[in-house]
């Protein structure tokens, strides 16, 4: 079958794309060995192929090349009929123009027609297709000693201006499909059909809608004080009064007062976005893995449709313990990924790993897998006794395009978590740890976010990041004089550069000592993860204040969680899993 464009009507022929026929021929008609087929989407059946075959007057010469079709509609199922096929043969030194032939071609009211070559036709023949309703259909075959060689591609097209909707006319003079005037909201009148049949004329139509009446009605947009449920700021205005103009075609916005007007492509407070404006963001910043990030239409969030490879929510950390626990103890931790994964909301590239046990720490089995996102080997063993290490993490594997870890260890003093979980710390010191595996503190430096680190000589540590400074001041730093945030400068290795700094930001969950009572995972532990490039969840963050220059707590009744950061080295991997750089921790 030859396929045409399935909105307009086409000429279906058979098996070989081209339903032909050549050879000696008991009758015409296109028999049963090879008949006029459709390729599976109609065709015409025994009926039709008697009632050619039937007509005496085309029978076909021996060794006579036939070629026979089907004309359908667009939906490949109903046949048109033919008025008739000309057809001029080069070889028969037929007029230029063509002829009908009843000796050469027949056709049927079913859509199914047949001419036939002469025997030992040679060159390109012409054929003409006519249906009614339709313009007509040329095309040529190819014939070299009665095979036939080529064919080409067939479409017809309907005609406008016959009375008759076909295909892809919506009206077609006086057949209006059923439609009248009060089909388009009007009480009287005569409806029309425009001259090329794409759409119906209302011209004639009378008693419709009233401009001026206060009632809003199809096709006004709006009518005096009837606005549709419209106002200023639906049409991106501050504020003020909207009207209608005086013909009921459209908004009349000269009473709206200025402001940022959404839709001109420049994100302005309150707008978070607004047009290609995205105020620097991205899909990779909205925690997927690439596409095309876009702003909502009323410029109040982003419109991720266009963004590929993950999303909020998708977010998983993939916790595996390395000894064993009670139940009890097993659901604190299981209760800590948890809250990590309302903090930290968009999924990351997977990436496959195939690392050898004990590459990165002892104790660390074989990984041959692809991990999404976060791979966290705990492990509760001997660190040093009762009272000194609680616990302590790092990362082994960061992703060399964001930086973002891959896999790491958190460990706990067995000597130490019986202690902690009688005095109902251990699900703060599991989080705490587990914000370190995340990156916290232990990739600033990587990232470019850790300024005059102490353990390198500096003397006011502190984390660049301009949302978590911005998280900072809002909560009441403010008027915090020193550098910000400010980062732990006392403590040494695994306590310094790796906190906030107690004496400014006291029961902050991630700062070196855990106080008594609460210890809120803040807001600025979270903008500084965003900062970081982490699709987080703002709203997850606990309530927390800064008191400049008031302690809560003072230090000695604090929990040290001090040397807690392991001096890991860092593997950073590509997307296929290859390592590109080994960064000694120090």
């Amino acid at each position: 079958m030859i396929n045409t464009r399935r909105d307009i009507p086409m000429l279906n022929l058979g098996p070989t794309r081209l339903a032909l026929l050549v050879g000696a021929l008991g009758a015409l008609g296109c028999g049963s060995d090879a008949g006029v087929s459709t390729g599976g989407t109609g065709g015409t059946d025994g009926q039709t192929r008697t009632a050619l075959a039937g007509k005496a007057d085309c029978s076909p010469e021996v060794g006579a090349a036939v070629v026979c079709g089907v004309v359908y509609a667009a939906d490949g199922v109903t046949p048109l009929p033919v008025v008739e096929v000309r057809l001029r043969d080069p070889s028969a030194g037929l007029s230029s123009k063509g002829v009908a032939d009843p000796n050469k071609c027949i056709t049927d009211a079913v859509g199914a027609f047949a001419c036939i070559l002469p025997e030992g036709t040679t060159g390109t023949t012409e054929f003409t297709v006519v249906a009614p309703g339709f313009d007509t259909l040329s095309f040529t075959v190819k014939v070299v000693e009665d095979e036939i060689a080529e064919a080409d591609r067939l479409e017809m097209a309907a005609v406008c201006g016959d009375d008759t909707i076909r295909e892809t006319e919506t009206c077609d003079g006086i057949d209006l499909a059923g439609n009248t005037c009060a089909d388009f909201g009007f009480t009287g009148g005569t409806l029309g059909c425009l001259s090329d049949c794409s759409s119906f004329d209302t011209s004639g139509c009378s008693g419709g809608p009233v401009c001026g009446d206060n009632a809003a009605e199809p096709p006004e947009v709006c009518d005096g004080t009837d606005l549709a449920g419209e106002d200023c700021a639906s049409q991106g205005f501050a504020g003020g009064t909207l009207g209608c103009k005086a013909d009921c075609t459209g908004f009349d916005t000269g009473g709206c007062t200025s402001g940022p007007v959404c839709g001109d492509d420049a994100a302005e407070p309150p707008e978070v976005c607004d047009g290609t404006d995205l105020a620097g963001e991205d899909c990779a910043s909205q925690g997927f893995a690439g596409g095309t990030l876009g702003c909502e239409a009323d410029c109040t969030g982003f419109d991720t449709g266009g963004c590929t490879g993950g999303g909020p929510g998708d977010y998983d950390i993939d916790l595996r313990f390395l000894s064993s626990l009670s139940p009890s103890v097993q659901q604190t931790f299981v209760d800590a990924v948890a809250r990590w994964e309302s903090v930290v909301i968009g999924d990351l590239p997977d990436v496959p790993v195939n690392v050898p046990s004990g590459s990165c720490f002892q104790g660390q089995p074989a990984i041959n897998e692809t991990i999404d996102d976060l791979l966290i080997f705990a492990d509760v063993t001997f660190i040093d006794g009762p009272g000194g290490i609680l616990g302590r993490a790092g990362t082994c594997a960061i992703r060399s395009a964001n930086k973002l870890t891959v896999f790491g260890l958190m460990q706990f003093d067995e000597d130490d978590l019986a202690e902690l979980d009688a005095q109902g710390a251990l699900g703060d010191v599991i989080v705490h740890e587990m914000g370190h595996v995340i990156g916290f503190g232990t990739v600033w430096e990587v990232l470019g976010f850790l300024a005059d680190p102490s353990l390198e000589g500096g003397t006011d540590p502190h984390f660049t990041g301009p949302r978590a400074i911005a998280a900072f001041d809002g909560l009441g730093g403010a008027g915090y004089s020193g550098a910000k945030v400010p980062v732990e400068n006392t403590g040494g290795p695994g306590t310094a550069d790796g906190h906030w700094r107690e004496s400014v930001l006291d029961n902050e969950l991630m700062t070196g000592w855990l106080n008594p009572g609460s210890n809120p995972l803040s807001e600025l532990t979270v903008e500084s993860l965003w900062d970081m490039g982490y699709s987080v969840d703002l709203d997850a963050a606990d309530n927390f204040a800064i008191t400049l220059d008031v302690r809560q707590q003072s230090a000695a009744t604090s929990l040290s969680l001090g040397d807690d950061i392991l001096t890991l080295p860092i593997w950073v991997v590509d997307e296929e899993g290859g390592v590109v750089e080994v960064i000694e921790n120090r």
